[in-house]
Protein backbone atom coordinates (compact mmCIF):
# COMPACT_ATOMS: atom_id res chain seq x y z
CA UNK A 1 0.00 0.00 0.00
CA UNK A 2 1.10 3.97 -0.73
CA UNK A 3 1.60 5.53 2.90
CA UNK A 4 1.60 8.84 2.87
CA UNK A 5 4.16 10.99 5.36
CA UNK A 6 3.27 14.48 7.36
CA UNK A 7 5.70 17.19 8.30
CA UNK A 8 4.64 18.02 11.66
CA UNK A 9 6.24 18.61 14.61
CA UNK A 10 7.19 14.83 16.40
CA UNK A 11 6.05 13.12 13.14
CA UNK A 12 8.79 10.42 11.85
CA UNK A 13 8.60 10.71 8.26
CA UNK A 14 10.48 7.70 5.82
CA UNK A 15 12.92 8.38 3.81
CA UNK A 16 11.44 7.30 0.04
CA UNK A 17 8.08 7.38 1.24
CA UNK A 18 6.06 10.10 -0.52
CA UNK A 19 5.14 13.55 2.15
CA UNK A 20 2.60 16.09 1.75
CA UNK A 21 2.09 19.28 3.67
CA UNK A 22 -1.46 20.07 4.51
CA UNK A 23 -3.29 23.09 6.33
CA UNK A 24 -5.19 21.94 9.58
CA UNK A 25 -8.78 22.72 9.15
CA UNK A 26 -10.25 22.79 12.71
CA UNK A 27 -13.98 23.14 10.98
CA UNK A 28 -12.99 19.64 9.40
CA UNK A 29 -14.12 16.85 11.75
CA UNK A 30 -12.74 14.30 9.24
CA UNK A 31 -9.16 12.72 8.95
CA UNK A 32 -7.74 13.82 5.55
CA UNK A 33 -9.06 15.60 2.40
CA UNK A 34 -6.61 15.64 -0.38
CA UNK A 35 -6.76 16.54 -4.42
CA UNK A 36 -8.35 13.93 -6.76
CA UNK A 37 -4.76 14.12 -8.72
CA UNK A 38 -3.06 12.65 -5.78
CA UNK A 39 -5.61 10.30 -5.04
CA UNK A 40 -5.15 9.23 -8.50
CA UNK A 41 -1.27 9.62 -8.26
CA UNK A 42 -1.60 6.86 -4.82
CA UNK A 43 -4.76 4.92 -6.69
CA UNK A 44 -6.27 4.82 -3.54
CA UNK A 45 -9.33 2.34 -3.60
CA UNK A 46 -12.37 4.10 -3.14
CA UNK A 47 -14.87 3.05 -0.11
CA UNK A 48 -17.73 4.65 -0.92
CA UNK A 49 -20.04 8.14 -0.46
CA UNK A 50 -20.27 10.63 2.61
CA UNK A 51 -22.46 13.43 3.74
CA UNK A 52 -20.71 15.98 4.85
CA UNK A 53 -22.07 19.96 6.40
CA UNK A 54 -19.95 22.66 4.38
CA UNK A 55 -19.31 25.78 6.68
CA UNK A 56 -22.34 27.19 5.06
CA UNK A 57 -24.52 24.79 6.42
CA UNK A 58 -25.16 23.22 2.80
CA UNK A 59 -24.59 19.59 2.77
CA UNK A 60 -22.62 17.75 0.15
CA UNK A 61 -21.47 14.20 -1.11
CA UNK A 62 -17.97 13.34 -0.66
CA UNK A 63 -16.13 10.26 -2.25
CA UNK A 64 -14.62 8.63 0.37
CA UNK A 65 -10.89 6.50 -0.54
CA UNK A 66 -9.29 4.34 2.10
CA UNK A 67 -5.79 5.15 2.69
CA UNK A 68 -3.03 4.59 4.85
CA UNK A 69 -0.87 7.19 6.63
CA UNK A 70 2.43 7.49 8.97
CA UNK A 71 1.01 9.75 11.90
CA UNK A 72 2.95 9.92 15.18
CA UNK A 73 5.26 7.24 14.07
CA UNK A 74 2.77 4.63 13.40
CA UNK A 75 1.07 3.67 10.02
CA UNK A 76 -3.00 4.11 10.36
CA UNK A 77 -5.81 3.16 8.05
CA UNK A 78 -7.99 5.99 7.43
CA UNK A 79 -10.56 7.54 5.09
CA UNK A 80 -9.57 10.00 3.01
CA UNK A 81 -12.22 12.75 1.65
CA UNK A 82 -11.26 13.80 -2.28
CA UNK A 83 -12.16 17.79 -2.76
CA UNK A 84 -11.39 20.18 -4.79
CA UNK A 85 -9.73 22.15 -2.24
CA UNK A 86 -6.10 21.60 -0.89
CA UNK A 87 -4.43 19.19 1.37
CA UNK A 88 -7.04 19.49 4.74
CA UNK A 89 -5.83 17.94 7.93
CA UNK A 90 -9.33 17.48 10.04
CA UNK A 91 -9.90 17.14 13.64
CA UNK A 92 -10.10 13.31 13.08
CA UNK A 93 -6.75 12.73 12.36
CA UNK A 94 -5.63 15.46 15.46
CA UNK A 95 -7.67 13.49 18.38
CA UNK A 96 -5.85 12.73 21.25
CA UNK A 97 -3.13 15.39 20.14
CA UNK A 98 -2.23 18.95 21.03
CA UNK A 99 -2.24 21.94 18.77
CA UNK A 100 -0.60 25.00 18.80
CA UNK A 101 -0.79 27.60 16.68
CA UNK A 102 1.40 30.94 16.65
CA UNK A 103 -0.65 33.33 14.95
CA UNK A 104 1.50 35.47 12.55
CA UNK A 105 2.65 35.13 8.91
CA UNK A 106 5.10 32.07 8.69
CA UNK A 107 3.86 31.65 12.63
CA UNK A 108 5.04 27.87 13.49
CA UNK A 109 2.21 24.88 13.92
CA UNK A 110 2.54 22.10 16.20
CA UNK A 111 0.95 19.28 16.34
CA UNK A 112 2.18 16.96 19.87
CA UNK A 113 0.30 13.95 20.84
CA UNK A 114 -1.39 13.43 23.96
CA UNK A 115 0.56 10.36 25.46
CA UNK A 116 4.01 12.04 24.67
CA UNK A 117 3.32 15.46 26.78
Amino acid sequence: PHLLAFFCHGCIVNPGEPSIRGVVDTGYSGNLMLPMSIIEELELPIGGLQEGILGDGTSKLFEVYLGFVIWDGAIQKIEINASEAGVLIGMKLLENHRLEITAKTGGEVRITALTKL
